[in-house]
């Protein structure tokens, strides 16, 4: 079975990453049409030992800063400010004080930061190249783990997304991986897809073309 997408979310950003038409005379063409192909699947299974659980992802998944934002974000504010309403929500928790998020993948050190973000694709809350060097089918994982927080480290990594220059920083870290342990020493929250899913410690993988979807000729 194939997927067909519809880009009736506040930001489709796996539409955007397929090519899929916002307008949805012309998206309907695309799954009028019939071609599939097949992608990576992202996999996170997360939570206390006693309360694990597993679920699928498409496009990203993310912990610490990020996800509390999705965390304080309502439909109502989706709905007035679309992708603005998770900018404004950072802004809002960056000055918070949080547990550092812990990342280890295989064959390196662990890395912490305020935020980490694993991609199946490139784009980030819209047109945003967050994980620049990420490709929806060759099977790997990347991650960008953003190491402090705060207002003015905030700003700074905006504006290096924006100019596609953030990885050459000294506090982001960017590497690929097939698996990884995500873990904090409190209660950090954790997003998929750009809704809230539960808590760290969290497990990521991906299935190489896991999922078959409708795509634009």
């Amino acid at each position: 079975v194939a997927l067909g997408i519809l880009p009736l979310g506040s930001v489709n950003v796996l539409a955007r990453e397929l090519g899929i038409p916002r307008r949805m005379d012309r998206a309907w063409k695309v799954l009028a049409a019939g071609r599939v192909r097949s992608i990576d699947l992202g996999k996170i299974t997360y939570g206390p030992p006693n309360e694990r659980r597993m679920r699928y992802f498409t496009q990203l998944a993310g912990a610490g800063l990020d996800a509390r934002a999705v965390q304080r974000v309502t439909r109502a504010q989706k709905r007035i400010w679309g992708p603005l309403s998770y900018v404004f929500a950072g802004f809002r928790v960056a000055a918070e004080n949080s547990p550092p998020v812990r990342v280890e993948m295989e064959g390196r050190p662990a890395i912490e930061g305020a935020c980490v973000i694993f991609g199946n694709g490139r784009f980030y809350g819209g047109p945003f190249a967050v994980l620049k060097r990420a490709r929806i089918d060759d099977g790997w994982l990347d991650v960008c783990v953003f190491q402090k927080g705060g207002y003015w480290n905030l700003l700074n990594y905006l504006q290096g997304v924006l100019r596609r220059t953030h990885t050459r920083f000294e506090d982001v870290s960017y590497a690929k991986t097939r698996k990884a342990r995500v873990t904090a020493n409190g209660k950090i929250p954790i997003e998929v897809d750009g809704e809230m899913l539960g808590f760290l410690p969290a497990e990521i993988e991906l299935i190489p073309l896991g999922l078959k979807v409708m795509v634009p000729a």
